[in-house]
């Protein structure tokens, strides 16, 4: 499999896992952990080619965490309101999604 592919199909694996998610009160995507399955790369590599895909129209992959700010032209990772944070796992937390095409 090319890169992208190992990425998306790892993007999959974690997104339904601890991995993912929440650290206390804090979204948190855990790069670190991603990045030790694509052979070559380091998380801080793999949130900016996530941040990439996000920005990318042609792109599958869309994420509610984060907006873009067009004061700045910056992709902007937005925190909830302290003490309103979900569980773990839990589906009412709003994620990442990977399109089917």
């Amino acid at each position: 499999a090319d890169e992208h592919e190992l990425f998306m199909e790892t993007l999959t694996r974690f997104k339904a896992t601890s991995e993912w998610g929440l650290k206390g009160d804090k979204k948190s995507y855990k790069w670190g952990p991603f990045s030790k399955h694509i052979p070559g790369r380091v998380g801080y590599i793999c949130s900016n080619y996530y941040r990439k895909l996000i920005l990318d129209p042609k792109s599958d992959v869309t994420d509610t965490n984060y907006e873009y700010d067009g004061s700045i032209k910056k992709l902007v990772f937005i925190q909830p309101p302290k003490n309103t944070a979900a569980p773990p796992n839990n589906p009412a937390i709003p994620g990442p999604t990977v399109g089917t095409a």
